[in-house]
């Protein structure tokens, strides 16, 4: 959160809108709020004019479309490195030798001699012995 307050103090005064940190916090809180109405994109954009329209519209509005943007390629990037990770997963666990050797079948003699029956199909089971 800390991090989305310094963005939008960042971009704000890129942009040439000269705003505090309660400034940024309001239009975090905007954004969050009108993010599940069904007004598209423009969320950060409108966020932005609403809190600090009086600052300028067009300077406001600039800082919102880039507020837009940036959230929206860092979502980009986050799932991107997402969908890797789990693709490198599949692949590191195909490579990995199985921790458990697999167990005898029936017709194998098992050391110890100990009795293998099945419980179920296919499923065996040590009797004592």
């Amino acid at each position: 959160m800390l991090a989305q307050i310094g963005r939008n103090l960042l971009v704000l005064h890129a942009v040439g809108v000269n705003t505090s940190i309660f400034n940024a916090i309001a239009v975090l809180i905007i954004s969050v709020s009108l993010s599940p109405l069904p007004v598209g994109a423009g969320v950060g954009a409108t966020a932005t004019v609403l809190i600090l329209g009086a600052h300028g519209l067009a300077a406001t509005a600039a800082g919102g479309v880039l507020l837009t943007v940036t959230g929206t390629v860092g979502a980009g990037s986050y799932a991107a490195w997402a969908c890797a990770d789990h693709a490198l997963a599949g692949v590191r666990a195909r490579r990995r030798p199985c921790p458990v050797p697999p167990a005898p079948r029936n017709d194998e003699p098992h050391r110890g001699g100990a009795v293998l029956a099945e419980d179920g199909p296919g499923v065996p089971v040590r009797l004592p012995g």
